[in-house]
């Protein structure tokens, strides 16, 4: 999993009850009463949703597994994303941006993916037809990545946040001023 532990008021024992359950009631065909003792024991500790359930870590997860990269780079990544979603301010950021963040996030290692395999292919040979496909590939990851930050950015500037300024591979990005 791909996530920090879930509140400190999670203790390794319930992590550790609510691993048996998910073992138990992951099946096909699970006992009713294990079902319904996972449901209690999420109603008794609803923020550990974010570790086993968010499903956009889990996605990132899926995609950094996809790029059939060593277990050292992936976990370099799995940090350098986690860096910078609190260098957007994940941790202050109302639900509505923090929803804004997950997408920037994910935009950022599609558009970066896309972008390795577009100049792995084009330092290769490669026909005319494969170029143009990797071109809009990229174009529309980039599109993506850029749109998800501006919306992120009029969020912030509706809501009277003060401007936010990150460096992403070293170029300096100042995310209030393309809200406009």
């Amino acid at each position: 999993m791909d996530s920090a532990l879930p509140s400190e008021t999670t203790s390794k024992e319930e992590l550790r009850q609510l691993s048996t359950l998910i073992e138990r009631t992951n099946i096909e065909d699970p006992d009713p009463a294990d079902v319904s003792e996972l449901k209690a024991f999420l109603a008794n500790h609803p923020e550990v949703w974010s570790y086993v359930g968010d499903i956009s870590v889990q996605a990132r997860a899926l995609m950094i597994k996809h790029l059939d990269a060593t277990p050292a780079f992936s976990e370099l990544l799995s940090v350098g994303l986690r860096d910078l979603e609190t260098q957007l301010g994940a941790a202050a950021a109302s639900p509505l941006e923090r929803l804004l963040i997950d997408q920037v996030v994910v935009c950022w290692l599609h558009f970066w993916t896309i972008q390795y395999r577009y100049s792995n292919v084009m330092h290769e040979e490669h026909s005319f037809q494969c170029g143009t496909h990797w071109e809009k590939r990229l174009s529309m990851a980039q599109s993506r990545f850029l749109k998800a930050i501006q919306t992120l950015a009029r969020v912030r500037k509706i809501a009277g946040r003060s401007p936010l300024q990150i460096n992403i591979a070293e170029q300096q990005i100042n995310v209030a001023s393309s809200a406009e």
